[in-house]
């Protein structure tokens, strides 16, 4: 059976569209728009009436765009919770470092004690879906951005 929650993922990144962007055009909340793209709740016609507005295509062609890529991987790479648990990690640490932040800058935006952001980032800790959220709008960009990204580091270099 095809993924087409990962496909909707894929989709998402090969257009540099976010989840926010997809609720907003849904004037739905991000939670509805992730629950979708992770399979919690079955992908809707109304997130692909979302894409085809996003990207001026019609939904015949984002339909058959997110068909395509779901037969091209009927089966997805299984990703290790661990790796994505150390990928998110990294990718958090990544994106606090290229904003200059410090640890304590993080937790000071986030209201997260300084030792929670440090073990995030070690990968030590869970990073809890509210905690992600605040930890984005601190970072200035959105949840989905860094588990996209998380989820491509351990696609493409899954033992680090």
């Amino acid at each position: 059976m095809p993924d087409l929650a990962f496909a909707a993922r894929e989709y998402l990144a090969r257009h540099g569209i976010t989840a926010q962007q997809v609720a907003d055009r849904m004037g739905r909340s991000i939670d509805y728009v992730l629950d979708q793209l992770t399979d919690e709740r079955p992908l809707g016609v109304d997130i692909v009436l979302a894409l085809a507005a996003l990207t001026t295509d019609s939904p015949e062609r984002v339909s058959a765009e997110l068909a395509s890529i779901a037969a091209t991987v009927a089966d997805p790479p299984e990703v290790d919770s661990q790796a994505m648990r150390r990928a998110l990690a990294q990718e958090i640490g990544a994106q606090r470092a290229a904003r200059n932040m410090t640890h304590k800058q993080l937790a000071d935006l986030t209201g997260e004690p300084t030792d929670a952001i440090a073990r995030y980032e070690t990968g030590d800790l869970d990073v809890p879906p509210g905690t992600l959220r605040r930890i984005a709008a601190a970072l200035d960009t959105y949840p989905s951005r860094i588990l996209l990204a998380a989820e491509h580091r351990t696609r493409h270099n899954p033992k680090a």
